[in-house]
């Protein structure tokens, strides 16, 4: 929260200030209504109310406080700016750009402003303009390590990679202590096929600053990336020093030791990142000689449990549960299982495929038989470090529009699957959203498709998991389990990897895809015919 200095002179609203900052919001509101009764076009008072309401959470009531506030007072800076934070959080960003461009109208020189500028822009996809923006920012303060980060991603998705390295080596001169820049440059290095130098660049960063577990995390998904999977994991294990992996601080981390000791005791395992990679990482329960305690998202529970007995699972726990720690005498994240069991060599990811089953799934919708079935997810979960580069939009789908052959339905949830409203009408796809309420209804759907194709997201695990053939579009700039000049996995047999040759360009990506889901299309139809 701003310390709002140009408010304290006067002791009313010091007063209001000190009510609100100790979190006393109705107070605070009280005092403010009883100034306006006397002076109603308090501009001060319209903005304190305005920022009450938003922390509150009343967004509505705090944009409506706050814009009467800039009204009765044209040249209150931070009515502006506060106005604009809150509007993004409406979601109303093409209004929060405007406004905090009529704050930069009053003073052109505010960095921080001219920064948020540029990042809304760069998520509209307005890269000509972001650019100019951080740049104008960096001309004013040149030592913000922050804006070159912010300008280097908006060259990159511009296309403009040995640029964005440039500008990612400035941020590293600036400051070598941040390891967000050395991850944004070995990004751009990676792009350009560059994983040598990435490499000799994370060497270089972590010795720069070895106490960096975020900067080590990186590195060993740099060495995962081009399959040095032996040191890899090492590296790749320095995630569980971050906070943000920490999620059961109470039960103590199961040492990396041959003990026959450990399968008679409790053992807790977590799903410790995303959907995907649980699924991935499932896989090697089995191996894992003690029967443990799985907890993982919601979203998976019914799935798990209805292949409980086969990935050696005693019993599961969603996430957001309330656990007994006590029950446990050790903890360890899903996503380090290959680590412990010495999992180095490809031949050895790939045990017993499919190790997920929907045998026991009680299929929601039964879909037609008769053309060739296919599946699609074209977006991501959006807070995922990589999905401004995996997902895309449904539109580029629609190249498919024209397969008469073919029945596509939508396997997509969330927000994106409203996509479907807007092309509907010239490209038949088949919404399935309304039955998708977990994966096991998620995996009900493959079983009846003869192809899933997907942007990298957990569908196309589940699909691997499953045995299922499944073709992914993969970004140019990769994530990790995809590795770089391959067209297959070794984590999944059945899955097919449809590589970007240029990053944000996915026409040829899509076109390659038609002419192969051509050939499928074929086949399918003359074996209906014999």
């Amino acid at each position: 929260m701003s310390d709002f200095g140009s408010l304290v002179q006067d002791p009313n609203l010091k007063q209001i200030l000190q009510l609100l900052k100790s979190g006393n919001l109705d107070a605070a509101t009280q005092q403010c209504h009883s100034i306006l009764l006397q002076d109603n076009q308090n501009s001060y008072v319209l903005f304190l109310l305005g920022v009450i309401a938003e922390n509150k959470g009343e967004i509505e009531s705090a944009v409506k406080y706050l814009k009467k506030s800039i009204i009765s007072n044209s040249n209150n800076l931070e009515g502006y700016n506060y106005l604009g934070q809150t509007l993004e959080k409406q979601g109303a960003l093409s209004e929060a750009i405007a406004i905090y461009r009529h704050s930069l109208r009053k003073n052109p020189s505010q960095v921080g402003i001219l920064a948020k500028v540029a990042n809304l822009l760069e998520s509209d996809g307005s890269f000509e303009l972001a650019i100019y923006y951080y740049q104008r920012a960096i001309e004013i303060d040149s030592s913000c390590h922050a804006n070159y980060n912010g300008l280097g991603l908006t060259l990159q998705k511009k296309g403009l990679q040995n640029e964005a390295i440039k500008i990612f080596q400035r941020a590293i001169a600036i400051n070598p202590k941040v390891a967000d820049s050395y991850y944004n440059l070995c990004g751009a290095l990676l792009i350009q096929g560059r994983a040598t130098d990435a490499i000799k660049v994370y060497q270089t960063a972590v010795s720069t600053i070895p106490d960096s577990a975020k900067l080590r995390f990186f590195y060993g998904q740099c060495l995962l990336l081009i399959g040095d999977f032996a040191t890899g994991w090492i590296q790749y294990e320095a995630r569980v020093e971050l906070e943000a992996f920490k999620l059961y601080k109470g039960i103590p981390l199961l040492p990396k030791v041959s003990d026959s000791r450990q399968k008679k005791q409790s053992i807790c395992v977590y799903a410790d990142q995303g959907i995907g990679d649980a699924i991935q990482f499932l896989r090697f329960l089995p191996q894992f000689g003690a029967r443990i305690s799985l907890i993982c998202q919601k979203e998976l529970l019914p799935l798990v449990e209805q292949n409980q007995i086969e990935l050696n699972i005693k019993s599961v726990y969603a996430l957001s549960s309330t656990l007994n720690k006590k029950e446990f005498d050790y903890c360890l994240p899903l996503s380090s299982l290959a680590y412990y069991l010495g999992i180095n060599e490809e031949n050895q990811f790939t045990p017993r495929i499919p190790y997920i089953s929907s045998a026991r799934c009680s299929p929601q919708c039964q879909l037609e038989i008769g053309k060739f079935r296919v599946g699609l997810v074209w977006a991501g979960n959006p807070k995922h470090v990589n999905d401004q580069f995996r997902s895309i939009s449904l539109k580029h789908f629609a190249t498919f529009s024209d397969m008469s052959g073919c029945q596509f339905y939508s396997l997509q949830v969330g927000a994106n699957a409203n996509q479907l409203k807007t092309l509907q009408l010239n490209f038949p796809i088949i919404d399935l959203s309304q039955y998708l309420r977990s994966f096991a209804d998620t995996a009900s759907v493959i079983d009846q498709l003869d192809l899933v194709i997907s942007v990298d997201t957990s569908v196309a695990h589940l699909a691997g998991a499953m045995g299922k053939s499944v073709w992914v579009l993969i970004p140019s700039k990769p994530d990790w389990r995809w590795q770089l000049d391959r067209n297959d996995s070794p984590w999944y047999p059945s899955l097919r990897l449809f590589r970007q040759k240029k990053l944000g360009l996915w026409s040829d990506v899509l076109d390659d895809i038609k002419a192969q889901l051509l050939i499928l299309m074929q086949t399918h139809q003359a074996q209906l015919r014999t």
